[in-house]
């Protein structure tokens, strides 16, 4: 939708300006099911100025938050929502961090911005995935040094490895190791209980 607007914006129905346009995009784009909502932000940014439109889309996602108890957003792995603030007033901000030192470096940038920005974010947690426990303790000390609370540990699953090698859809959590720690997650920080 972002990429249609840049490519449409001179051809835009007449009396109707661009705000109005990409926020209509905005709800034709939104998969409504039953329980839950889902908005998919799609790619990274190609060329072109994207600031108009990602400022429209901050507003849009700041209009619409108070009409869901919860909004979880999923970002893509990497620092650009962070950076450019298309995420604001975060009650928790989970870190997922992998052994993988590439992850644990983002993991340092992360709060590192976090700290830069006036971005309102409440809370930060680190989420260790799929860490094979002979290097469970090497990367906790590192996120230690981090100041960052590991809120859970989604422990290395062969089975779930297996199904995403195999682009398998996961239908249900049975069975999964990383059932428990999804609980851990709800409940904490969104939960009956929830701190966040």
């Amino acid at each position: 939708m972002r990429e249609d607007a840049l490519k449409d914006v001179k051809n835009l129905p007449a009396g109707m300006s661009k705000a109005a346009y990409v926020e209509a995009g905005l709800h034709q784009v939104i998969e409504e099911a039953e329980g839950f909502d889902l908005l998919a932000m799609g790619r990274s940014e190609g060329s072109g100025c994207y600031c108009y439109l990602n400022n429209l889309i901050r507003k849009f996602s700041d209009d619409l938050t108070p009409e869901y108890r919860w909004v979880v957003i999923d970002n893509e792995a990497g620092l650009e929502h962070l950076s450019r603030q298309t995420t604001r007033d975060v009650d928790a901000l989970l870190v997922v961090v992998s052994e993988n030192p590439l992850s644990i470096h983002s993991a340092e940038k992360i709060v590192e911005i976090v700290k830069d920005l006036d971005s309102r974010i409440n809370k930060v947690y680190a989420v260790t995935n799929m860490i094979h426990p002979e290097n469970r303790e090497r990367v906790e000390e590192r996120i230690a040094r981090l100041e960052l609370e590991v809120l859970c540990r989604i422990p290395f699953d062969e089975e779930l490895d297996r199904m995403v090698f195999e682009e398998s859809h996961i239908t249900t959590l049975d069975g999964l190791k990383a059932k428990d720690a999804i609980d851990t997650i709800i409940e904490t920080i969104g939960g009956e209980h929830g701190v966040a």
